[in-house]
């Protein structure tokens, strides 16, 4: 039978409460604690110590160690050897040691000293295994605190949900959407396809997001476009009113009709034309012909011979242009022309006030009047040279100058 959430949450507490982790309890041995007077110091000759170690006798130690080191400002190891040197001299006999029996010991150094870095590499190795083992039991050991607590908030989430669902359950109405109604595989399988029209639909956002300044640009240039045939056609509308006003308003609104008056004067010239067809006329527009005959008396009809008389106004003219000035001399003394407009002050054939002498491509005789070699060339004509003198300045070498003033 499966056991519940809160049965396995009581039986990992009790397991932790059974087990204290800490660092002194994984320190100690496993035969037990050993039951040693701390009081009592052995000798530093003798390796009882060494034989069932303890962490409060390795911690007697190396305070033992530390004060030692202090005091008499030598390792270990050298103590160790005056001890011993003052124990043989002391000694009754004294003990000599021959040379070959150092011989021998120095061998048997040499061997333990080797043993000895074999021992420290191994014990270097136990170490970084033992702390590799250490990290990884420490992450063991905060997952598993974290799932145990995790374990234990879970009921009140559980229960929270649960009334989350309740509440959702009971405000939903019956039949209002049956895709709230769906199971678990059935709704990720229908988010999984919203999602997916979602980003389809991202994608169609970005693409008319990077449209938009080209479509704006063209907007702009349909605007620019626009704007001079709305004020034409403004202005042309404006001007179809003002026509039919004064159209409506000619001759105090009594007047004949322009166009039926000039119907009926081409009906008149017709008819004469086909009279007398020899006759010559003047070829006057409609509107002259009107205008010139506004003023002009009715026509004479003679029944018998059939001739018809026209009675026409003589045409006014203007004062002639001709007899106004409009231009005079050119200010530009290299072209001494009379072509610079008194009113618009431009000349027509260099362009003066222009910076630029005025010409065009498609005036190729203009240009040859006007190019390099047509004129006096005061500068251009002593250039050469210049050139081959190097364009000096000054007073020549070896020339007398201008003869002194006499004081």
């Amino acid at each position: 039978m499966a056991q519940s959430h809160e049965e396995v949450l009581q039986a990992l507490i009790e397991a932790q409460r059974g087990h204290e982790l800490s660092i002194i309890k994984l320190s100690e041995p496993l035969s037990g604690i050993l039951n040693e007077n701390n009081s009592e110091r052995t000798s530093d000759v003798s390796a009882d110590v060494f034989e069932n170690p303890s962490p409060t006798s390795l911690e007697a130690d190396l305070s033992h160690y530390k004060e030692l080191f202090s005091k008499l400002r030598f390792s270990y190891l050298e103590q160790v050897t005056k001890e011993k040197f003052i124990r043989a001299i002391v000694g009754d006999p004294p003990l000599v040691v021959e040379h070959q029996e150092n011989i021998e010991l120095e061998k048997k150094l040499a061997i333990s000293k080797v043993a000895l870095k074999a021992q420290k590499i191994e014990v270097a190795e136990l170490v970084a295994e033992l702390e590799k083992n250490a990290r990884q039991l420490c992450r063991k050991y905060d997952n598993i605190r974290l799932q145990t607590t995790q374990l234990q908030e879970l009921p009140g989430k559980i229960e929270g949900l649960q009334a989350s669902i309740d509440v959702l359950r009971a405000s939903q109405l019956p039949g209002s959407d049956p895709n709230l109604n769906l199971p678990l595989e059935k709704t990720l399988a229908l988010v999984e396809e919203r999602e997916k029209e979602r980003a389809e639909l991202d994608r169609q956002l970005e693409q008319l997001q990077v449209m938009v300044p080209r479509k704006t640009r063209e907007l702009d240039r349909l605007n620019a476009e626009l704007q001079p045939l709305e004020v034409k056609r403004l202005g042309s509308a404006a001007s179809a009113r003002e026509a039919k006003r004064r159209r409506e308003e000619a001759l105090g609104g009594g007047g004949d009709d322009l166009e039926e008056r000039g119907r009926w004067w081409r009906g008149v010239e017709s008819g004469l034309k086909g009279i007398r067809p020899n006759d010559t006329f003047d070829e006057l527009t409609s509107d002259e012909f009107i205008i010139q005959n506004e003023c002009a008396p009715p026509l004479k009809t003679d029944l018998e011979t059939t001739e018809l008389t026209i009675i026409k106004k003589p045409r006014e003219h203007p004062a002639s242009e001709s007899a106004i000035t409009r231009r005079t001399l050119c200010a530009d003394v290299a072209v001494s022309r009379r072509s610079l407009h008194i009113q618009k002050h431009t000349c027509s054939s260099c362009g003066y006030p222009a910076a630029k002498i005025r010409q065009y491509n498609w005036g190729e005789k203009a240009k040859r009047r006007k190019t390099t070699g047509s004129g006096r060339m005061r500068h251009m004509k002593s250039v050469p040279r210049a050139f081959k003198n190097g364009f000096q300045t000054g007073v020549p070498k070896g020339s007398r100058g201008p003869t002194a003033k006499a004081e």
